[in-house]
């Protein structure tokens, strides 16, 4: 698997699945996160987007969420 650093410099955003898969968890686990607002996504229709700049800058608060 990709480093993290790695994945995050390719792409400006993540899907839910994708970060669920980075972080360990389940998709539902993240949904949730993000339902709650302990993880700023983005609404693009029916999906979420997470933004890699958000993951970048969090990711310390996020895995204490966890």
């Amino acid at each position: 698997m990709k480093k993290l650093h790695e994945i995050l410099s390719q792409k400006q955003y993540l899907t839910v699945p994708e970060l669920a898969r980075i972080l360990g968890i389940s998709r539902i686990a993240v949904y949730k996160k993000v339902k709650k607002g302990h993880i700023h996504a983005i609404r693009i229709g029916r999906n979420f987007a997470i933004p890699t700049d958000y993951i970048k800058t969090h990711i310390a608060d996020i895995e204490q969420i966890l």
